[in-house]
């Protein structure tokens, strides 16, 4: 056996650094470039998946064939406009119900998203106002509704931290002012919020 070969073995088995061993490339700047790609894509896949469970549910309450998930940008937009026409005819549905009965379950959906913080403040004030008005007598008339149960869901953005609040239903009208009054705006960015998540959660409350 050669010197030079003797003397490689010998770096190799003490585990000391080889004139053989090369530097591992640093990663270029096109590969960052397609991690980042990669993440944003698969953020956007989860929001897809999110979108076409909550469409799904909406239209199964109505014994409706929502047929395959939608993939592209134009059939999620589809969907979400059919969900949308399915929910408008529900909430119709329940007004009417309102405009006949003397019980009354009430519950507000905000968006509590951080573009909403201009306006979060008036739509507490209208919100208290709508109380007051169905449950104040006015000359020796009784108020417009007997009884009253009170409650609220703030939504947000998908990808937010809190991305809903909600306040069971409540005899106490003072329990709801003070968590109408506790909702900020906050979080909200690119991502869409999730008005139909607000409307499952109302419908569970």
């Amino acid at each position: 056996m050669s010197d030079d070969e003797a003397s490689w073995m010998k770096e190799t088995v003490m585990n000391e650094e080889s004139s053989w061993t090369r530097e591992k490339e640093k990663p270029s700047s096109s590969s960052k470039k397609s991690s980042v790609k990669f993440s944003s894509k698969t953020a956007e896949e989860v929001q897809s998946r999110e979108k076409n469970k909550r469409f799904r549910s909406i239209f199964e309450d109505e014994n409706l064939d929502y047929g395959k998930d939608a993939t592209t940008k134009e059939e999620l937009e589809e969907k979400f406009k059919k969900a949308l026409s399915i929910r408008e005819k529900q909430i119709g549905q329940v007004l009417r119900l309102i405009g006949q009965a003397r019980f009354v379950q009430l519950c507000f959906l905000v968006d509590a998203t951080g573009s909403m913080q201009p306006h979060i403040d008036g739509v507490k004030d209208s919100i208290k106002k709508i109380v007051n008005v169905l449950l104040e007598q006015r000359y020796n008339q009784e108020a417009i509704v007997k009884k009253m149960q009170l409650a609220m869901v703030a939504y947000r953005d998908y990808s937010d931290k809190k991305q809903f609040e909600e306040l069971q239903f409540t005899d106490s009208v003072e329990d709801f002012k003070t968590f109408c009054q506790g909702i900020e705006a906050n979080g909200g960015g690119d991502a869409c919020e999730d008005v139909l998540g607000g409307l499952d959660h109302a419908l569970k409350v």
